[in-house]
């Protein structure tokens, strides 16, 4: 099972520092390299297929987290 990390805490503040161009302290450097390798794993695939049901016409949690963690300045957007 794969573990998306959460968005949070040292993660928050790491973007911060990514975009306004700062380095980061160890606990920021872990935390954003969590959501580096995630979004690895997803620029690596050549396509996706979601296939889920709507909850009260929304995407369920998870795949709304998935979607925050991977949607990073310099990672997958400039």
């Amino acid at each position: 099972k794969k573990t998306i990390p959460e968005f949070d805490g040292f993660t928050i503040d790491a973007k911060y520092q990514v975009m306004h161009g700062q380095s980061f302290t160890s606990e920021q450097k872990n935390a954003w390299q969590a959501v580096v390798d995630l979004c690895d794993e997803f620029k690596a695939a050549d396509k996706y297929v979601i296939s889920l049901p709507m909850w009260n016409f929304g995407i369920p949690y998870k795949l709304k987290h998935y979607f925050d963690v991977i949607a990073q300045p310099g990672q997958t957007f400039t």
